[in-house]
């Protein structure tokens, strides 16, 4: 490269960078977002060789470029640019003349893969010119391909395991700083699973080739499907598609798998989360559950299947059987799940509400069912399966509480909850714990053990009833409390020296107490004492104040301390970090 040596003080030029933008058909729309990662540029003199300016600055964020100190004359200057982080499958050379080869992608069989863009600009410095200012318009030099899938089961898209292109025509391969394409490439089955598309450099006639689909079969075996096309177009700015009328095997049949990665904002939603509005947490309806039932499963009004999952952790490999009253005896495979994530609720629309539909029973009969175009509750019966330890755990109930929440009162808008009485609004960062404090308190009253250790430990004093002189029938605890049938839950208000209420179905306790059961002995001994209260023990028996609700709170805590409850692990929640508890009360 040439020198240029001018005065610093003139020949100065600044190149500014519009948004990046892309031909869409025939449409040019801007790509929110968009940002230039990487940027080259070559200054060049009337006759196109590569010179070295005065003195050269490129903005640290790619907005601009200044050059300074050029000589009056005609130059060029090119410029060179991605979107894209990586710049692994090109490389930019060093040139002394525009007309070289300037970017050139390093795989001869595979596309480029990568956004590039170029701009060409001529200008010209006068002889008593100080500055001035050039809008850059970057143009992509690259054209996109990318596969559209028509699909007659809209899950069939889950059993899709690999797709790859090939290409049977040539296309080019490099850019010299002029703008000019050539070089010779391939596309030779180039891997499109993750994305279904890709950058390449353009191709000066009309491209044909195949696209290669595997896929699974509900058993675990793949099949390969070829598609091919002809008359597809690769141009620089242009984003062209291969349309694909996929076809899957077992298209006709209405039970689908859903894995993780598939969940999206139109399927998922958390439920109980801190943003939800309290119309929907105070609503029975909406948001309750039974403590040996935390995954709820329905058919919604939208014609789609509908879970809800109260846990505070996530379960994997779940099934789910439907049993269609009015066409079969027997339940079928409805859907299978990779993950029914913590306090969510999860849609699927069901290929039966469109079509009739091929399903399997247990024993792998096929069973034809007709499209369902109405429906009521009485017309399915579900169930499903799992060896996710949690459920196994969970099976272990033998309590049926119905978990409700309320505000009794307060309002959990407020900032400081709205006491009303000895109740403030409690918030969902509150349910989410007491519905883990019930779900382990109910396990722990199943445990066999657990009744041996209230009907024989010494550990345990005799407590008395509600007369304060009849000892409690030990035998009898365990069952009293495990047929209560409701706690309608809410949050005290310490303000007028109160840590806990409970009564019939009515519970609740201190925010405090709900924060850290998992360690603090005392507040599950407050939140036994209130579960007393419910059962029907008052204050003047040991059931409450006494030996059992101390004994408890110890219990809870050693077990939580042995890992052996459903939900052990604080952190899971992090309720205690969480931004929208309550003032220190």
């Amino acid at each position: 490269m040439d020198d240029v040596n001018g005065d610093s003080n003139k020949g100065k030029v600044q190149f500014t960078f519009s948004p990046v933008q892309a031909v869409v058909s025939t449409r040019t729309v801007i790509e929110p977002g968009a940002q230039l990662k990487h940027l080259w540029y070559a200054v060049a003199d009337s006759e196109g060789n590569v010179i070295t300016p005065f003195h050269q600055y490129k903005a640290e964020d790619l907005s601009f470029v200044t050059i300074e100190g050029l000589k009056s004359g005609r130059y060029s200057v090119a410029f060179l640019a991605t979107t894209d982080e990586e710049t692994d499958r090109f490389r930019v050379e060093n040139i002394t003349h525009l007309r070289e080869n300037w970017v050139s992608q390093i795989s001869q069989t595979a596309p480029v893969d990568q956004d590039l863009l170029m701009s060409k600009i001529n200008f010209e410095i006068d002889e008593n010119q100080t500055s001035k200012q050039i809008d850059v318009d970057l143009e992509r030099i690259v054209g996109r391909t990318e596969l559209r899938f028509n699909f007659k089961n809209p899950y069939s898209v889950f059993y899709i395991k690999k797709v790859e292109v090939n290409f049977d025509t040539e296309g080019h391969s490099s850019f010299t700083a002029n703008k000019v394409a050539g070089g010779t490439s391939r596309v030779e089955w180039y891997d499109v699973t993750k994305d279904h598309g890709f950058f390449a450099m353009p191709f000066a006639t009309a491209v044909s080739g195949t696209v290669r689909v595997t896929s699974a079969l509900s058993s675990g075996q793949e099949i390969v499907t070829r598609y091919p096309f002809t008359s597809h177009q690769v141009t620089s700015g242009t984003i062209h598609y291969i349309q694909l009328n996929y076809l899957h095997p077992e298209d006709d049949m209405g039970n689908f798998n859903i894995r993780e990665k598939d969940y999206n904002a139109s399927n998922l939603n958390s439920i109980l989360s801190d943003d939800e509005p309290k119309s929907f947490y105070y609503d029975r309806n909406q948001r309750s559950f039974y403590v040996n039932q935390p995954l709820q499963i329905t058919l919604n009004a939208n014609k789609e299947l509908q879970m809800r999952f109260y846990s505070a952790t996530d379960i994997h490999r779940v099934k789910v059987w439907v049993r269609f009253v009015k066409h079969s005896a027997e339940f079928v495979e409805l859907a299978s799940f990779e993950t029914v994530k913590a306090f969510s609720e999860c849609r699927f629309r069901l290929p039966i509400m469109e079509r009739e539909c091929v399903f399997r029973d247990k024993s792998g009969r096929e069973v034809l069912i007709p499209k369902i175009d109405s429906f009521s509750d009485a017309d399915f019966e579900f169930k499903y399966e799992t060896d996710d330890p949690y459920i196994a755990k969970i099976r272990q109930i033998k309590a049926s509480y119905l978990i409700t929440y309320h505000h009794f009162g307060g309002d959990p808008d407020a900032a400081d909850g709205a006491p009303s009485g000895n109740w403030m609004g409690i918030r969902p960062v509150h349910i989410r714990e007491a519905s883990v404090f019930l779900t382990n308190i109910a396990y722990l009253f199943s445990q066999d053990y657990f009744r041996y250790d209230v009907e024989n430990s010494t550990d345990l004093k005799n407590p008395v009833d509600n007369d304060g002189v009849t000892l409690v029938d030990r035998k009898t605890i365990v069952d009293r409390y495990l047929i209560h049938p409701h706690f309608n839950v809410g949050l005290v208000w310490t303000g007028n020296g109160i840590d806990g209420l409970g009564g019939g179905s009515t519970w609740g306790v201190a925010e405090g107490y709900y924060l850290n059961h998992y360690s603090n002995a005392y507040g599950a001994t407050v939140m036994m004492h209130e579960y007393g209260h419910c059962v029907g023990y008052g204050h003047s028996s040991g059931m409450t104040y006494g030996p059992f609700a101390d004994w408890v709170g110890d219990y809870y805590v050693s077990q939580i301390q042995k890992g052996v409850l459903p939900i052990c692990n604080s952190s899971l929640l992090n309720s205690a970090k969480n931004p929208n508890i309550y003032r220190k009360q």
